[in-house]
C-alpha cells in the first residue's frame, strides 16, 4: 500500500514540475542600442505584446487581486557609466510597462520594477516582462524588499496556489517522498536569473529608476551645463556660456564676452563683445569627442600702440573638440575652430588734447582660419549630471 501511494505521490511531483515550468510565461522586449524608444514593429516586439496583452487580459481579475505579480527587468549595456546604464534601462522599462498599462486596463501598482547594468542571458538592450502563474505566498515574503522606497514594489501579497494545498498528505505518509512534493516550489522560479538579479540590484536601482510616464519624478530637471572660457579669463574678459542637451548626442551652447579697459591716462584702450551660438554633435557612446558649427559676432576697439582700431567682425567656421570630465559634474572643454571672418573697422589715433584723428575710415580684412579657440571649464546640472 506504501509503495502505491509513493508511486502516486512521484507522479504527482512530476506533473506539478511540468505545470510549474508552464507556470511563468516570460516575454523579451529588444531596443535600439543607445536608444530608449520602444520600437513595437521593430524584431519580435509586435508578436511578444500581443501575446503578453492577451495573458494579462485573461488573469487580469487575479492579477488585479494580488494573486500573479508582474515583474519587469530592464537590461542595458553600452553607456559610459553604470549610472546612465541603470537610467537608460528604467526608461526602456517604464515605456514597455505604460504600454501593458494602456493596452491591457492595468495600474502601476501591480507591477515590480528592477533595472541591471548588464545583459539577459547574452541579450543586450531588453526588457523582460515574467508573468507568474501562480506565485507562492512565502516565496514573495523572502523577497527583501525594505532598503527601498521604489512605489513599483508596492504590490499586494499573492494567495496561496490550490496546488500546494493539494498535496498535504498524513505525516506517516508524505514523510518519504517530502522533497519531491517540494520540488514544484523550487521549479516555480523558472526565470532564476532575472528573480535572483532584481534581488540583489534592487536597492541600487532604486535610488536611479523612474517612475511611469505619467508622473516622472526627474521630469523638472533641464539638461544644462554652464561654462567659462578660461583663456578669456586670462585676458581679463569675462566669460560666460551656457549648453542645453537637446538629446544626448546633439547639444546648442552660447557664449558671451565682454571687456571694457583703459590705462596710461587712457591713452590705450582694450574692449569687446561677443557672442557665439554653436551646435555639436557628440561622437561615440563616451561623448567626448565632438564635431559642429558655429557663428559669431562682436564688435571692438584696440589700442596697444599709437593707432588704434574700433570696429565690428562677424564669421563662423566648424568646430572640434575634446570634452575631458574629471569629475562627474565638472569638466574641461578643449574646443577649436576653423572658418570665415571678415571684420570692418576704422583706425585712429589720439591727439595730445585727447581729441580721436581717425585716419582711415571702413577698412575691412577678410580672414580665413583658426578664427577661435577656447579652454573651458564646465559645470553640468540638471538632469544632464551625471
Amino acid at each position: 500500500m506504501k509503495k502505491i501511494i509513493l508511486i502516486q505521490l512521484l507522479c504527482l511531483s512530476c506533473l506539478a514540475t511540468a505545470w510549474a515550468q508552464k507556470a511563468d510565461s516570460l516575454y523579451i522586449f529588444r531596443f535600439v542600442q543607445e536608444k530608449d524608444v520602444f520600437y513595437v514593429p521593430w524584431r519580435d516586439n509586435g508578436g511578444q505584446l500581443e501575446q503578453l496583452v492577451s495573458l494579462l487580459q485573461q488573469y487580469k481579475e487575479a492579477i488585479t487581486a494580488g494573486s500573479i505579480p508582474l515583474y519587469i527587468n530592464g537590461y542595458c549595456t553600452g553607456q559610459p557609466t553604470r549610472r546612465e546604464n541603470l537610467r537608460m534601462a528604467a526608461t526602456r522599462s517604464n515605456h514597455v510597462k505604460s504600454e501593458l498599462i494602456r493596452r491591457a486596463g492595468l495600474a502601476e501598482k501591480y507591477f515590480i520594477t528592477a533595472n541591471h547594468q548588464g545583459s539577459y542571458k547574452e541579450k543586450r538592450n531588453v526588457v523582460t516582462v515574467t508573468v507568474r502563474i501562480p506565485v507562492d505566498t512565502r516565496e514573495v515574503a523572502e523577497r527583501d524588499f525594505s532598503d527601498t522606497d521604489d512605489t513599483d514594489l508596492k504590490t499586494a501579497q499573492p494567495q496561496e496556489p490550490a496546488a500546494q494545498q493539494t498535496v498535504q498528505q498524513p505525516k506517516n505518509d508524505v514523510q518519504q517522498p517530502e522533497n519531491d512534493v517540494q520540488q514544484p516550489e523550487n521549479d516555480v522560479q523558472q526565470p532564476e536569473n532575472t528573480i535572483q538579479q532584481e534581488k540583489e540590484s534592487v536597492s541600487s536601482v532604486s535610488s536611479v529608476s523612474e517612475k511611469s510616464p505619467a508622473s516622472p519624478s526627474r521630469k523638472g530637471c533641464i539638461p544644462l551645463s554652464l561654462r567659462a572660457n578660461l583663456l578669456r579669463w586670462a585676458t581679463l574678459t569675462p566669460d560666460l556660456g551656457i549648453e542645453w542637451y537637446a538629446t544626448p548626442h546633439i547639444s546648442i551652447l552660447l557664449n558671451a564676452s565682454w571687456t571694457s579697459w583703459r590705462w596710461k591716462d587712457k591713452d590705450r584702450r582694450y574692449a569687446l563683445w561677443n557672442i557665439s551660438p554653436e551646435v555639436r554633435h557628440y561622437l561615440g557612446t563616451a561623448r567626448h569627442g565632438y564635431l559642429g558649427l558655429m557663428y559669431h559676432t562682436g564688435e571692438f576697439n584696440y589700442k596697444l600702440t599709437s593707432t588704434g582700431r574700433q570696429g565690428s567682425y562677424h564669421g563662423g567656421g566648424i568646430t572640434g573638440g575634446y570634452l575631458w570630465m574629471f569629475r562627474p559634474s565638472w569638466g574641461i572643454d578643449f574646443h577649436l575652430a576653423a572658418g570665415y571672418t571678415r571684420a570692418e573697422y576704422d583706425t585712429y589715433t589720439l591727439a595730445p588734447t585727447g581729441i580721436r584723428v581717425y585716419k582711415e575710415h571702413n577698412a575691412s580684412r577678410n580672414y580665413w582660419g583658426i578664427n577661435s579657440a577656447a579652454i573651458t571649464l564646465i559645470w553640468k546640472i540638471g538632469g544632464n549630471k551625471q
